[in-house]
């Protein structure tokens, strides 16, 4: 197998940090010939990293569903709760930190950059991001992981999320403590960045 990323990646990030946790050797690069080329969107559906590539060429796209693979396909610990309705909430804290959070996270670098700080779409989108971490909230323990005692999917999906939120509020965006209204996302993150797999993913940005 090989891992087709940016290092930088929020989402590669994830993804390496399952891989560090199931303890397997992944290889990573860049997409061949580079990120917007031709051979790469040949490779893969959107043209989007991270990509898996298996031994026998076949690709899997989405950062979610590479982590599963690797926990449904290697050894190591199973990164998912024994019991169905917790593997059902740690997917379902993955989803919710991809579709009420991330999805709204992100696209604000770009406003900002045309529009500043000032920006009433700016305030707008901070209150989305607000919205879905609340959410997140009622859904984590409250302890160092986000389900459980042990790192799960969820926290491979969540650590990058809160690194974004923590580490560029403040610079980009004017929010000094985004997490301010949610003790149960500040304790898990206070736990989750002293997780040697998330601080070796994270450093190998």
């Amino acid at each position: 197998m090989k891992l087709y990323q940016g290092a930088t990646s929020p989402f590669a990030v994830r993804v390496r940090i399952a891989a560090y946790a199931k303890g397997i050797d992944l290889p990573t690069e860049a997409p061949p010939g580079g990120f917007a080329s031709d051979a790469f969107k040949a490779l893969t559906p959107m043209g989007k990293v991270p990509s898996l590539r298996l031994d026998d060429g076949r690709i899997i796209a989405e950062s979610a569903v590479i982590n599963e693979y690797l926990n449904d396909a290697c050894d190591g610990p199973d990164l998912l709760p024994a019991d169905p309705a917790e593997r059902a909430r740690a997917r379902m804290i993955t989803a919710m930190t991809d579709n009420y959070v991330f999805a709204r996270y992100l696209p604000l670098f770009a406003l900002v950059k045309a529009e500043g700080k000032d920006s009433p779409a700016l305030a707008a989108g901070l209150g989305e991001v607000r919205r879905g971490l609340a959410a997140l909230e009622r859904c984590v323990d409250g302890g160092g992981h986000a389900v459980g005692r042990s790192l799960t999917l969820a926290d491979c999906g969540m650590a990058p999320a809160l690194y974004y939120l923590t580490e560029y509020g403040e610079e980009y965006f004017g929010v000094a403590d985004i997490l301010a209204d949610c003790p149960k996302l500040q304790a898990l993150w206070a736990g989750l960045k002293e997780d040697p797999h998330v601080k070796r993913a994270l450093a190998d940005r």
